[in-house]
């Protein structure tokens, strides 16, 4: 009879032991995506503040998105799948600028993500200086 009581408890912390790590793979992808959704949130950001200072129309899209590649790296966002799009439709003193990050994360990024990719995106507006002169 004790035998089979030691074995049932041996049983019981094998699935406990199981149930626990599981839990915690879970708990570190998530903070993955975390790390990663947070790291969208600064490219876009960034690049939206970049373009909005931009000195003319011209270069609003490459200067937020040389902004945008810049922190992405600095985020370790460099798996080729970051996507940083400007809109400068409304660039005018006191107009607004808009920059959209999107990055898929795989399994390459993290080996415990096993639902194959997540794909985020990230919006920011940036307000361009109404008291700036801006070329014509």
């Amino acid at each position: 009879m004790r035998h089979r009581r030691r074995a049932h408890a041996t049983v019981e912390m094998g699935f406990l032991a199981l149930l626990l790590v599981v839990v915690l793979l879970g708990m570190v992808s998530v903070a993955g995506i975390v790390q990663v959704e947070m790291g969208l949130a600064a490219v876009a950001e960034e690049a939206a503040r970049a373009a909005a200072m931009a000195p003319s129309v011209a270069l609003v899209q490459e200067r937020g998105q040389n902004r945008g590649a810049a922190v992405g790296a600095g985020y370790a966002l460099r798996n080729g799948s970051l996507s940083v799009t400007v809109d400068a439709s409304r660039f005018a003193p006191g107009g607004r600028v808009r920059a959209i990050a999107a990055y898929r994360v795989t399994s390459a990024d993290l080996p415990m993500l096993v639902a194959g990719t997540v794909d985020l995106h990230r919006e920011h507006t940036e307000v361009v200086p109404r008291f700036r002169s801006l070329p014509p």
